[in-house]
């Protein structure tokens, strides 16, 4: 843990100029905190974090990028300026949070100056792409877009803070401009997290009954009347999936109704555990023993059951292929004794 944020897995934090950074941020941003209550270094942590599953876990340009990302608030929010943070860590860091700045000032002023129009909350298709093709002509460095990217995935899962109004204002804005801007980086996983926030947000009630579908489509008696889904044993699922479906269809289930924003956002899978394995068994067994403790929403206890239901489709996947490798080897192999 470092400053309450986990970083198991960012090898990158252990190098010096990023251990620096965090500590130049916390004494930078000391005093302030985050609508969540949170102290607002967790944000450029969380920031650098999210960066440092984008970029290779060494070299100078990784780690510059990941200095910028926890360094990306203090020239807008603190009394540090940008000359003492080209001091403390170099040209490249420097450029990379005057680049974020940039953007960040530019989109603020959009933004005010859609408020005054008739529909704030509308964006156009031509005035987005034109905002889009200006951001992008606004940098010379990729990475400067990509921290942006970062800091505005971390303010989507946290957007539970904001009045309704204003989260939905900065979701529609998030689905129209940044998933854009993502997809053009190749950024396919990070742009999926940051459509399914957007979409708790906007459209709440498709998203939980969405992820209750999936988690019936799932459940282990819906399996078993359709021979062909996968009739995976339960002991496979890193999470007791009998147990969520019977909590799901039981009384003990809690009212979708009173679902708070909150919880839908936290029923959205981070990136990051999509992509890696290991993780995603981590996360499930985290999330196992969270409902053994604590009573969860239904709509986290639906997404449990979707998450290890693909855990299993993915294990039973792997051995198929290698079913079918040692076949084709075993027909390979006949082939050529024939052959001889």
């Amino acid at each position: 843990m470092l400053e309450g944020v986990d970083v198991t897995g960012c090898p990158i934090f252990s190098d010096a100029k990023v251990q620096k950074a965090v500590a130049f941020a916390k004494k930078a941003h000391h005093g302030q905190l985050r609508k969540t209550g949170d102290p607002y270094l967790t944000h450029c942590i969380h920031t650098g974090r999210i960066l440092a599953m984008l970029v290779p876990s060494s070299g100078k340009r990784a780690v510059d990028t990941v200095v910028a990302g926890i360094l990306h608030d203090v020239i807008d929010d603190t009394y540090e300026s940008l000359h003492n943070i080209e001091e403390e860590f170099g040209d490249d860091v420097a450029k990379l949070v005057a680049g974020v700045s940039k953007l960040s000032y530019i989109n603020q002023l959009l933004r005010r100056n859609r408020r005054i129009n008739v529909n704030p909350g509308t964006l156009g298709p031509e005035e987005a792409n034109n905002l889009r093709v200006m951001l992008l002509g606004m940098v010379d460095d990729p990475r400067v877009v990509l921290i942006k990217l970062a800091d505005r995935l971390h303010n989507m899962r946290t957007i539970y803070v904001l009045p309704l109004p204003k989260a939905q204002a900065v979701a529609k804005e998030t689905l129209v401009i940044w998933c854009s801007l993502a997809s053009r980086l190749g950024l396919w996983a990070l742009k999926a997290e940051l459509e399914d926030l957007c979409f708790a947000v906007l459209q709440p009630q498709v998203f939980r009954k969405m992820r209750a579908d999936l988690a019936s489509m799932w459940s282990p008696s819906s399996r078993a009347g359709n021979p062909r889904r996968i009739s995976a044993r339960a002991s496979l699922l890193p999470l007791d999936e009998k147990s969520l479906a019977s909590e799901v269809e039981g009384p003990m289930a809690i009212d979708e109704d009173i679902t708070s924003l909150k919880d839908l956002l936290e029923a959205v899978v981070p990136f990051d555990i999509l992509l890696d394995r290991r993780k995603r068994t981590k996360f499930l067994n985290s999330l196992r023993s969270t409902l053994e403790t604590h009573t969860k929403p239904k709509v986290l206890r639906d997404a449990g059951i979707a998450l290890a239901s693909l855990v299993v489709c993915e294990e039973a996947l792997e051995r198929e292929l290698i079913i079918s490798s040692s076949y084709v080897l075993f027909l390979s192999l006949s082939f050529s004794a024939y052959a001889f």
